[in-house]
């Protein structure tokens, strides 16, 4: 989405994320949420790769961004491809070789994911604060609008607690996604700039 419906994201490569850390590395260890199951990526080398893809394209309802767009968007372009097992795969490698190399790519696509969608999830609480506070400025945090401040909150405090994994910092955000939706849908026209700010490009400025 774009403009008022969803402005709280930033559209370039992610500068200030550290990589996540591996196991190992600054004695954080991999939180057991992001870690590939004994059930995954099973069976032969091309249903392992279609489990991939499909991860790649979840979520898909177009509510926030799928796990390939969230790690292009962040800069890890291979993992974002996941290169390794799908080029395994494609060179018809044996199941045994794809399904460890699938591991190992969820395992840090995960961590990779985990970083970036908790950077989205700040950034959108962030505008959505903000926007709240706009609403009620101008007597406009009712009926649809009504639920983006306790939301807003919600999503920052998921977004502030480092054990949150992937999984819940996406429903998060999918949720404060749909509650800015129906707060700019529930508006007239002419007041949606009143809450969420001119859209960028717009002639009065570059929103919230």
């Amino acid at each position: 989405m774009a403009g008022p419906l969803n402005p709280f994201l930033r559209r370039g490569p992610a500068e200030d994320p550290a990589p996540a850390a591996r196991d190992g590395e600054g004695g954080r260890d991999r939180d057991a949420g992001n870690t590939a199951g004994g059930g995954m990526f099973q069976g032969d080398a091309a249903s392992i790769a279609d489990e991939i893809r499909s991860m790649l394209d979840s979520p898909s309802d177009g509510g926030v961004d799928s796990l390939a767009t969230l790690l292009y968007r962040h800069g890890d372009t291979a993992l974002a491809e996941a290169r390794e097992p799908l080029e395994a795969a494609g060179r018809q490698e044996d199941a045994a070789t794809v399904r460890s190399l699938a591991r190992e790519w969820h395992d840090e696509a995960m961590d990779a994911a985990t970083a970036a969608r908790r950077v989205d999830l700040k950034d959108m609480a962030d505008g959505a604060r903000k926007a709240a506070l706009a609403a009620e400025w101008h007597g406009l945090d009712t009926g649809a609008c009504a639920p983006l401040a306790g939301q807003a909150s919600l999503a920052a405090r998921t977004a502030a607690d480092e054990e949150t994994d992937y999984q819940e910092l996406t429903d998060r955000q999918v949720v404060l996604g749909k509650t800015v939706t129906a707060c700019a849908t529930g508006l007239a026209p002419g007041r949606v700039a009143d809450v969420f700010g001119e859209a960028q490009g717009g002639a009065e400025g570059d929103g919230l």
